[in-house]
């Protein structure tokens, strides 16, 4: 993620495809916190077709203790 432009009124941010799809996953997950200009982010994201990644088919839950 690097700033591109940046001025008094306004910042624009370049992200890649996967940061800007984990950006959307968070967005959604806290879309009932988020405020107005927030909410219009995450729509911005959505209009630009960014989708969230998906969920992983396997999750390894298991504990393995630190290797001392």
């Amino acid at each position: 993620m690097h700033i591109q432009e940046q001025n008094k009124q306004s910042i624009s941010v370049v992200v890649s495809e996967q940061e800007a799809a984990h950006i959307l996953e968070g967005l959604e997950r806290f879309h009932d916190q988020l405020e107005e200009g927030t909410q219009a982010l995450e729509q911005a994201l959505k209009d630009a077709g960014v989708t969230p990644p998906p969920d992983p088919d396997h999750v390894r839950y298991e504990y393995a203790p630190p290797m001392d």
